[in-house]
C-alpha cells in the first residue's frame, strides 16, 4: 500500500513477508524511491529464509535502493506476549 501510494506515508515496515503484493512491481518501486519513501524489512529468526522477501529486495537493489533488513531473535515469541 505504502509503495503504491494507496495511503500517503513516508515508509514501511514489512514484517516477514511471506507473499509479494500483488501491487508489487518495479514500477511501483521506482515511484516509491522518487518520492524518497523508506523501508524496513523486518523478519524472524525462523523465517529465515523468506523468498519473496529476497525477491522483493532484488528489486530494491537493482534501483540502488538501501532497505533495511533486520533479524530479530525470539521474534515469534514477542508476538505471543503482545
Amino acid at each position: 500500500m505504502a509503495l503504491s501510494e494507496t495511503i500517503p506515508v513516508k515508509g514501511f515496515i514489512s514484517i516477514c513477508p511471506v507473499m509479494k503484493p500483488e501491487s508489487f512491481s518495479m514500477e511501483t518501486v521506482i515511484s516509491a524511491k522518487n518520492r524518497n519513501l523508506r523501508g524496513v524489512f523486518i523478519e524472524g529468526e525462523n523465517e529465515i529464509p523468506v523468498h519473496a522477501e529476497e525477491d522483493m529486495i532484488r528489486v530494491f537493489q537493482k534501483q540502488e535502493w538501501r532497505i533495511s533488513i533486520t533479524s530479530i531473535m525470539m521474534l515469534a515469541t514477542i508476538y505471543q506476549r503482545l
